[in-house]
């Protein structure tokens, strides 16, 4: 069983809360500042990181690329479901709308912001 399907298991989460949780942690505990910077990158332009980005990311944070990757797969999602409340279905254009309307964003950062105090919280009931 991989460290992820045991993670899920052991915490109850969905594999979208899970990713949710694991990228907001990720973000926060960048070492690099160009790493942190990378990672907002992504965050405010929904663009990925290339397979050598990966690499190089996750070995900068000392975990798999397959936490890596699994955690930055689930952002998009994240954000169509933090802003559905918005729009009922939102194309690739109208999140770029939204992520470039300051007020929303702020929103959506402050929503992203409380998910990480969450997760620091649940890795150390965790153990």
């Amino acid at each position: 069983m991989s460290s992820l399907k045991k993670l899920r298991k052991k915490s109850g989460l969905s594999q979208c809360e899970l990713g949710t949780k694991v990228f907001d942690f990720l973000k926060i505990n960048c070492s690099s500042y160009s790493a942190q910077k990378k990672v907002s990158l992504w965050e405010n332009s929904l663009l990925l990181p290339s397979p050598k980005e990966v690499v190089a990311l996750s070995n900068i944070l000392g975990v798999s690329q397959e936490v890596f990757s699994f955690s930055l797969n689930t952002l998009e999602e994240n954000l169509r479901r933090l802003t559905r409340g918005i729009c009922q279905e939102l194309s690739e254009e109208d999140l770029r709308l939204i992520l470039g309307n300051e007020v929303l964003r702020k929103k959506i950062i402050e929503s992203i912001r409380k998910r990480c105090e969450e997760f620091r919280v649940f890795s150390k009931e965790l153990g």
